[in-house]
Parts: C-alpha cells; structure tokens; sequence
C-alpha cells in the first residue's frame, strides 16, 4: 500500500478529469493518483471502461501474481 499526497496541481487536475471525463470526484481522485504513480487502477468500478486508464479486475492481479 501507497499513500499518496496529492499536490495544488493534483488538484486542479482533479477537477479537469471529473468535468471532462464524466468522472464523479472520488474516482476522478483515484485516476489522478493512479496516472500520476503510472500504475494501473484495480478495481471493479465500470465508469473507468475507456478513459485512457489499465484497469484490472482484482481476480486479474491475483492471477498474474501468483503465477
């Protein structure tokens, strides 16, 4: 686990992504915080389905960790 503290542009950025993406603001959170960390975004959450984001089930991570 990673705790991320998100910066004034973080923010701003935020703002952005939940007005241009449709995003409701916790997930326009997450989005921020998981481009910024250039990571994927698991989850089982639809609304994220083609915004430009690797979305992975957390079956998926399982998966590829236990291999």
């Amino acid at each position: 686990i990673k705790i991320l503290d998100l910066k004034i542009e973080d923010d701003l950025m935020v703002n952005s992504i939940h007005t241009d993406l449709g995003l409701d603001f916790d997930d326009a959170i997450q989005y921020v915080a998981a481009n910024r960390l250039g990571t994927c975004l698991v989850t089982f959450d639809k609304d994220f389905a083609g915004k430009g984001l690797e979305i992975k089930t957390p079956a998926q991570v399982l998966k590829e960790i236990l291999r």
